[in-house]
Formats: C-alpha cells, sequence, structure tokens
C-alpha cells in the first residue's frame, strides 16, 4: 500500500530532521554531552507513540453500526484537515534549522537541559501521533491492514535521508522531496474528505445520495490489486455518490490552488 509508504516516510523524515538539527547544533556548540537527553526524549516519545497506537485501536474497536460510521468518518475529516494544515505548515519553514537551534540555544543559555528532552519528545511524539491519525484514517477508507513491511521501509528510508541531509549529501534535494510527498498527501487528503462524507452518508448524518455518478468497476475494479493501490493513492472509488465526487473535486480545486500559490516563488520587489 503506497500510504503505508509515504505517510510513516515523510512524518520520519519531519521526525528526523528536528532531531538532526537539535544534534548537530550541540555538536556545532561543543555540547555533545547533552546529546543523551535529547536520545532519551526520542526513545519515550517512541514508547509513547506505540502506547497511543495501542489506544487508538482500542477505543476505535469499541463502536458499531451508524456510531462505528460516524466515529471513521469523523477520523477521516480530522486526518484531512491535519493533513492540509501540516502541509502547508511545512511549506512556510524557510528557516526551519534556525528557528530549532534558536530553541536549542535558549535551553543551552538558561541551564534547563531539560528542555531538550522536551524539545525532542515533542517533535517526535507529534509525528508519531498524526502517523496514528493518518494511517487510521486511510485505513479506514481502504477497509484493509497496515503493511507493516511497507511502513518500515518508509521510516527507515526517511531516518536514512535524514542522516545524509545533515552530512550535506542530499540538503539540495529536500525541498524537492517535501514537495513531492505534499502532493501524494493532498491527493490522500481528498480521497479521505471523500470517503467521509460517505461515511456519514451511511450513518444517516449527511443526505441520502442520490444514486452513483458512475462505475467503472468494469475498468478497474476497487479490490483489484490495481484499485486497491489506486484507491490507497488517489482516493479512488469506481462508483461513487454525487456528493462524494462534489467533495473530492472541491477539496483538490480549492485546497489544490492555494497550494500551488502557497508554494510558488514570491516575486522579489524591484
Amino acid at each position: 500500500m503506497v500510504s503505508a509508504f509515504v505517510i510513516p516516510f515523510r512524518e520520519t523524515l519531519e521526525a528526523t530532521l528536528i532531531v538532526g538539527v537539535v544534534l548537530a547544533y550541540l555538536h556545532k556548540t561543543n555540547n555533545q554531552s547533552l546529546s543523551r537527553h535529547v536520545f532519551f526524549g526520542v526513545a519515550a516519545a517512541i514508547v509513547a507513540s506505540v502506547l497511543t497506537a495501542i489506544g487508538f485501536q482500542v477505543f476505535a474497536g469499541g463502536f458499531s453500526g451508524a456510531n462505528e460510521q460516524i466515529f471513521e468518518g469523523a477520523t477521516m475529516f480530522l486526518a484531512a484537515g491535519v493533513l492540509t494544515y501540516v502541509i502547508f505548515w511545512m511549506a512556510a519553514q524557510t528557516q526551519f534549522s534556525k528557528r530549532i537551534e534558536q530553541k536549542v540555544d535558549e535551553h543551552l543559555t538558561s541551564g534547563k537541559v531539560l528542555g531538550l528532552t522536551a524539545l525532542s519528545f515533542f517533535a517526535v511524539y507529534r509525528e508519531g501521533v498524526e502517523t496514528i491519525l493518518f494511517m487510521g484514517a486511510t485505513l479506514f477508507a481502504a477497509g484493509g491492514h497496515l503493511d507493516v513491511p511497507f511502513a518500515l521501509a518508509g521510516v527507515l528510508t526517511a531516518a536514512g535521508i535524514g542522516f545524509l541531509v545533515f552530512k550535506s549529501a542530499l540538503r539540495f534535494q529536500l525541498k524537492t522531496i517535501f514537495n513531492a510527498t505534499s502532493i501524494l498527501l493532498l491527493l490522500f487528503a481528498a480521497g479521505l474528505t471523500a470517503h467521509g462524507v460517505h461515511e456519514f452518508q451511511e450513518a444517516n448524518v449527511l443526505p441520502t445520495p442520490l444514486g452513483k455518478v458512475w462505475d467503472t468497476n468494469w475498468l478497474l475494479d476497487e479490490k483489484s490489486t490495481a484499485g486497491t493501490f489506486a484507491k490507497a493513492l488517489f482516493g479512488y472509488n469506481a462508483d461513487p455518490f454525487e456528493l462524494e465526487v462534489g467533495a473530492y473535486a472541491a477539496y483538490l480545486v480549492l485546497v489544490g490552488v492555494a497550494y500551488l500559490h502557497w508554494v510558488r516563488p514570491k516575486a522579489k520587489p524591484t
């Protein structure tokens, strides 16, 4: 499943970059001995993320019938909203490293080394919670199970890129990587929005659908390998209702145009 790779990859890359900046700054300021506080925060965040994932799974399994559909639909809408925020937030970080270094410097100056633990903990835990939310919503929409090998591959690839970035091997490609994954995540979010509408319709929260706009199962069956791939990557629906199509199209047009305007190079004043 593409989403099982891209989502952990993107979230792990963000966390790795933040932790990498912290460690690099400690090294540059001859404070390498404080690195253990950073690693402690990372380890604690990983444990907390695992416990949160277990809690989410247990909580999600407690619903049935219309309540289950409402919960899944709400999770999809929330995930789409958070995804949108994350994409725009990351695109706005033109001085990403400098801001992290300033925070580290504040902790070093005040002598509050536990602040380094907190900084690394919340950086990693935030990405962990986002991954749980995004993957949970995506799995609800796809009706499948987590593809662990793909997820691990995403995590390891991001960790490797993060390491190379701070060895200056791939620094110039970082913006390209985030732009490419942002486009994929926008497609995920559009699909989650449409699937959220579908769940709310099934729970009778939104108006009952009038009819299917099209049926392309004859061309690309949702349950086939290619159909599952397209569903995970683009939010493909072989037989959607009119409100689902409208939600998908509205999201892509409104958010897509806003994103392109956001990342477009600004003209320098003459």
